[in-house]
């Protein structure tokens, strides 16, 4: 089964919102830190991610 691509107006609108909280470190690179509500959070993170990248 293939994923079908995300919509790139969605993708754009989530790409925007994130980067307003990202500031490069000294190499360029954006670092992205979250701050989640508890482990169960980042545990449904993980499997929704895992699920994602099949």
């Amino acid at each position: 089964m293939m994923a079908t691509e995300p919509d790139k107006a969605k993708v754009d609108a989530l790409t925007s919102k994130l980067s307003e909280s990202i500031e490069p470190d000294e190499q360029g690179r954006p670092p992205l830190k979250i701050s989640l509500p508890s482990d169960e959070a980042l545990r449904d993170l993980a499997s929704t991610l895992a699920r994602r990248l099949g």
